[in-house]
């Protein structure tokens, strides 16, 4: 299967937070757009480096330091910079590991050689960020921020130093040209520039990713190889299926004779695997002898589904407990309702609920109720409203009300059955 080198390059166009801006470059690398939440599958933080002193994603404040750092100025309705999405083929990294795993050879490998590429006909320093995400299903893409910097010349003979990304593209269209005559942009350019880099210092399989003009293909934003992992993973489905009816342990493992495989408590480089208590002797001994016979890569396999079956398990107890104490608290609070230990609920201007509770009422038992419901006072808050709206349209005392009411009258008919 052929492996590529590609890039796509965009234009910073200003500081702002707008298409093209250096400030929604920073909101999309910190996870603050939606389109990079949408994205976001795993919690693994990015392979990063900038110019700035506070830290490795604030690029505003990293293109100001390049700015000092080289003396260079704006032109007058030129670019800032250049962003670029600086690509290899997954498969090329998945060899020596995890593609998203940032201790990766290859990743690591890519990262600095995006970084040296640009440099290499942006000018020495030209880079002030760059950026390699391990939390999306896709992987093998460099983010790279420049801003090359050239001298400009006045007629009166005097130079300055400028952010000139237009002067660089000539740049290096015109060296590029003398290899390819027929190239015709600078974005032809940058492609057959990255794919000769990776060739020479990365691997010499590694081809020129191949313009759309020739593939026809659309343009699918940064999730570049995103469905090439969906369907890889899907493959690897299909084959773990296969697998399954084949192997008598795995058999075991799926009925829940085995429940789970993961590393030996004395020996955690080693896997070994649980089984149910209450099986026969002759069982035992025969799901041991089995586990003799699964080769290693099966073993990965299913202490990876075992790993799977474990936070399943954990959601599912989180959300029944979730539950649970959110039935609690609307119960409760709609109590203290009627008791007048609660007197009421309003929003503030940010549209924050905030509980009203008789001053009277003691403090041990303000906590108590203050623990139980304001966790989830978004939800108990309206109820209260609309008991105290429904009673006021019936010109029902509310404190009358509650004095005709023992507290064993006050339970709101909730139980465990199938309608909660």
């Amino acid at each position: 299967m052929p492996i590529y080198a590609a890039v796509r390059a965009g234009a910073l166009k200003s500081i702002g937070s707008g298409r093209s801006g250096i400030r929604s470059a920073e909101q999309h690398a910190k996870r603050l757009d939606p389109v990079s939440q949408k994205r976001h599958v795993r919690e693994s933080d990015p392979i990063a480096w900038s110019k700035a002193e506070t830290g490795p994603l604030d690029y505003e404040a990293a293109f100001k330091a390049h700015k000092r750092a080289t003396g260079a100025g704006e032109r007058k309705g030129a670019d800032l910079g250049m962003e670029f999405k600086v690509v290899v083929s997954p498969e090329w990294l998945a060899e020596t590991g995890d593609p998203h795993d940032a201790s990766n050879p290859r990743v690591k490998q890519l990262v600095a050689e995006a970084k040296a590429w640009a440099e290499s006909w942006g000018g020495a320093d030209s880079v002030w960020g760059l950026r390699y995400d391990t939390d999306e299903r896709g992987s093998g893409v460099v983010d790279v921020f420049m801003s090359p910097v050239r001298e400009q010349r006045h007629k009166s003979g005097k130079a300055k130093k400028v952010i000139s990304c237009r002067k660089a593209k000539e740049e290096l269209l015109a060296s590029e040209r003398a290899l390819e005559p027929d190239l015709k942009t600078s974005g032809a350019a940058m492609q057959s520039s990255w794919a000769r880099w990776c060739q020479k210092r990365l691997d010499p399989r590694l081809e020129r990713g191949k313009p759309k003009t020739e593939t026809g293909a659309v343009h699918e934003n940064a999730d570049l190889y995103a469905r090439i992992a969906e369907e890889k993973a899907a493959d690897l489905a299909r084959r773990e299926k296969r697998l399954e009816q084949a192997s008598r342990f795995v058999q075991a493992f799926a009925s829940g004779d085995v429940t789970k495989v993961g590393p030996r408590p004395e020996d955690p480089e080693k896997l070994t695997f649980w089984r149910k208590n209450s099986l026969p002797d002759e069982r035992k001994a025969k799901l041991s002898a089995d586990w003799r016979t699964v080769p290693q890569p099966l073993r990965d396999g299913l202490h990876a589904i075992s790993v799977e079956r474990a936070r399943a398990e954990a959601a599912r107890k989180e959300a029944e407990s979730v539950a649970e104490q959110t039935k609690k608290a609307i119960s409760e609070g709609v109590q203290a309702f009627w008791k007048r230990e609660i007197t009421g609920a309003k929003r503030d201007a940010a549209q924050e609920w905030h509980l009203a509770y008789d001053p009277r009422l003691p403090s041990p038992r303000r906590s108590a109720l203050a623990s139980i419901i304001e966790p989830v006072k978004a939800l108990v808050a309206p109820i209260l409203c609309s008991l105290a709206a429904y009673l006021g349209q019936s010109r029902v005392n509310i404190s009358e009300y509650a004095e005709a009411q023992r507290d064993d009258d006050l339970d709101i008919g909730w139980d465990n059955g199938p309608g909660m």
